[in-house]
């Protein structure tokens, strides 16, 4: 009724001849210039949440996941907060980071025994994101956080968690709850297998059980200078090709 209405009001006439309007400077720059204004805002103000989650913070701790079908491995940074170089042809069953003990920042590096990572509350954590075979996604729903883990490059981001899973654990009132980190991305046969899970603690409960962990200089792994690659060894980057370590195949 009311479309029908306005195709009767509207209908073709020919005494009444159509309004012509050629120009408005005025109207022209008010809708120019405010949407620019809204524009800026929303960008400004949106790149600085975008640093706020990817930038790395220098007071952070740095740690790495590395993602692999169909597994995470977690490393911290030691006592010097910097982690080591890496180089894909160290790559073996004992090594699998690859890590180059030549390099004196990674000699105090710690990688988790276990499908399990653990961290402090209340600490900005510096995450460095790699993958060794195909796209893998690190994704940690409780902590509303996801970053791509592409081969042969390295990603970002920065989050600190305020909750610890035995404070989750009775707000929720679920004695079983855990967070998770989970790959969002289909990477193979077993991809629904790939999850690690996260335990958030107390910075001292943290520390204590960082001290039972290996360093890296406790690894058996291959010396570095056997690897006759000029800039390769400087990166954390790793790429696809030459990997001996076994994959899972479920």
């Amino acid at each position: 009724m009311f479309y029908s209405g306005f195709a009767h009001k509207y209908r073709h006439n020919h005494s009444r001849r159509a309004y012509f309007y050629p120009e408005n400077h005025k109207l022209e720059l008010i809708w120019t210039v405010v949407p620019a204004i809204v524009l800026t805002v929303l960008i400004v103000t949106g790149l600085k949440q975008w640093n706020d989650i990817l930038m790395t913070e220098k007071k952070g701790m740095n740690m790495q996941v590395y993602g692999y079908q169909f597994a995470f491995i977690a490393r911290y940074s030691g006592e010097d907060n910097t982690l080591g170089k890496s180089n894909f042809r160290l790559i073996n069953d004992e090594n699998a980071l690859g890590l180059n003990l030549d390099d004196k920042a990674t000699k105090d590096d710690i990688i988790t025994t276990g499908n399990e990572m653990r961290l402090p509350v209340g600490t900005s954590i510096n995450f460095t994101f790699n993958a060794r075979d195909v796209l893998h996604g690190a994704y940690m729903p409780h902590f509303r956080a996801q970053m791509n883990m592409v081969p042969g490059m390295n990603t970002h981001f920065n989050f600190t968690p305020t909750i610890t899973t035995a404070e989750m654990r009775k707000k929720l009132n679920k004695p079983d709850f855990d967070y998770v980190l989970l790959c969002n991305k289909i990477c193979g046969n077993a991809h629904y297998t790939m999850k690690m899970k996260i335990v958030v603690e107390t910075p001292e409960e943290f520390a204590a059980w960082l001290k039972t962990q290996k360093k890296a200089s406790e690894i058996p792994t291959a010396n570095a200078a056997e690897v006759k690659v000029a800039d390769a060894a400087s990166t954390n980057v790793q790429p696809t090709a030459n990997l001996k370590l076994r994959q899972i195949i479920l």
